[in-house]
């Protein structure tokens, strides 16, 4: 299956979305259904929504979203909560 281009696309394939700071290397989890309620379109393409973003550690706006199975991680072991 090829990685879904938008938020929508993400969240109909249970996704779950890596956000990763280019500049510094941060990384920080992130439930698609979460930054739907955020965004005003669903139907943005994830680099889009990525170009909203600044990073929490550096400040700076060169992130990419990853689109991820869920299966593969775990938000407890994260220690991120699910919205």
């Amino acid at each position: 299956m090829a990685d879904p281009a938008t938020l929508d696309e993400t969240c109909k394939a249970e996704m779950t979305l890596w956000a990763f700071c280019r500049a510094c290397g941060h990384a920080s989890l992130f439930d698609p259904q979460f930054l739907r309620g955020k965004v005003k379109d669903g139907d943005e393409r994830l680099s889009a929504v990525a170009a909203q973003f600044k990073c929490s550690r550096c400040s700076r706006a060169d992130v990419r979203l990853i689109p991820t199975p869920r299966t593969m991680v775990s938000f407890e072991k994260m220690g991120t909560a699910r919205p």
